[in-house]
């Protein structure tokens, strides 16, 4: 029962590293949890500890809080434990609905801790130690700005459409087809993770990176050993013989990533609205809203799947290996390897780098972001620094723990 336990507790990890390095395990059927007011400042007063914890009582988007105190505790963590984007995949993809549903319940709790309680440092997973680069977040303020004038255009142009004498069903698919593509742009906008688009909108955040940078590389060769074990293992026990992108590929097609997207549609639905008016007013407006669908969409931001980030089957250096039992028995050490870097190293790191963060900035308290199946491991290493440690379970990660019970 214990290996067990171990082992699903090195599967959810697992992926949630997976996610921060960028690789793919879908692809190899690896059967692990997904589990890992604009310009506001904060309050420099800090609450106290008891003072955090009955704020936070009031929290809506909470599964579930937790609170680990130690006696004559020098600061307070504020874990909260997420999900991700799953890796390689496309934003619009079912496979992530779980994770924007996690991700705009924590955007909720960080704007309330934010707010109300004053806490306005966030450490983040996957991110090496110290300030994240201005240039991420940037980026982030663009899209959502370019997103935001997009639907300001096309408020503007529905009125002006009704008076065209434009047919009323290619008004309609426009006007559902814009809805949809901007539905999706807040979806790629949220997964990018929900203190970045906080930071993003002019919240005073400070966001710090979490991790060291050589136990990240070394983390990236562990994962990348363990997926090739599982990719090797695959070939061995299975008729299909498919390229890791291949296969990828496959299950796009089959999930429609590469049918016609909201994207496209409303590029068709603005050419025929074009090669139907007449009206100087509504021309310009219309090639006002195309302006602005073009900087929404310009190369760079846009969301799709790459195989670049996969590992390639032809690099596999157990290709030569025909025993399955030889692999099974590799794979269990490579666990073992996960378990001591992508696990235990990182938290160990991970509580370190809090504890230090705070006293370079002076703060008593402050959030961590990471991945859900670091909890348990997290709250450990930062109690035994003198750390208190508040638990915030957003509902949908809660529900996640509570399935897999």
């Amino acid at each position: 029962m214990l290996k067990n336990k171990k082992r699903l507790s090195v599967g959810i990890i697992l992926v949630s590293t997976l996610l921060i390095l960028g690789f793919l395990p879908s692809i190899l059927n690896l059967k692990v949890v997904l589990n890992d007011a604009e310009g506001q400042t904060y309050s420099s007063e800090e609450k106290t500890e008891e003072d955090l914890s009955s704020i936070i009582d009031n929290l809506s988007s909470a599964g579930g809080i937790e609170n680990f105190k130690v006696k004559s505790s020098e600061a307070t963590a504020i874990l909260i434990p997420q999900t991700h984007r799953y890796p390689g995949s496309g934003s619009s993809e079912s496979v992530n609905d779980s994770a924007q549903t996690a991700q705009e319940q924590i955007y909720e709790i960080v704007s309330f801790l934010f707010q109300e309680a004053g806490v306005g440092f966030v450490m983040m997973e996957g991110e090496i130690y110290g300030d994240i680069p201005e240039e991420k977040i940037k980026n982030l303020s663009q899209k959502i700005r370019a997103k935001e004038e997009f639907s300001n255009h096309v408020e503007k142009l529905k009125p002006l459409l009704e008076n065209e004498n434009i047919n009323p069903l290619v008004v309609k698919n426009f006007i559902e087809s814009s809805n949809a593509f901007m539905a999706e742009k807040d979806r790629e906008i949220i997964l990018e993770g929900a203190s970045y688009v906080l930071k993003a909108e002019g919240k005073e955040l400070t966001i710090f990176g979490s991790e060291n940078k050589e136990t990240l590389q070394k983390c990236t060769e562990v994962v990348r050993n363990y997926i090739y074990l599982q990719d090797r293992k695959e070939q061995l026990t299975s008729s299909e013989n498919l390229s890791m992108a291949s296969l990828y590929r496959l299950l796009s097609l089959n999930s429609g990533y590469y049918k016609n997207t909201p994207e496209e549609k409303v590029s068709e639905d603005i050419s025929m609205i074009a090669g139907s008016c007449h009206d100087p007013k509504v021309i310009d407006e219309l090639n006002r809203t195309k302006t602005a669908f073009n900087d929404l969409i310009r190369p760079g931001e846009t969301d799709k799947t790459s195989s670049s980030y996969l590992p390639k089957r032809q690099d596999n250096p157990y290709s030569d290996i025909d025993s399955v039992s030889k692999i099974n028995t590799l794979m269990a050490q490579s666990e073992e390897e996960i378990n001591d870097w992508v696990v235990e190293t990182r938290n160990r790191e991970v509580a370190d780098n809090f504890l230090k963060a705070l006293e370079e900035k002076g703060l008593k308290s402050g959030i961590i972001q990471f991945g859900a199946g670091h909890k348990q491991g997290l709250v450990e290493e930062l109690n035994k620094r003198n750390i208190s440690v508040i638990v915030i379970t957003p509902k949908e990660v809660q529900e996640k723990e509570n399935d897999l019970h």
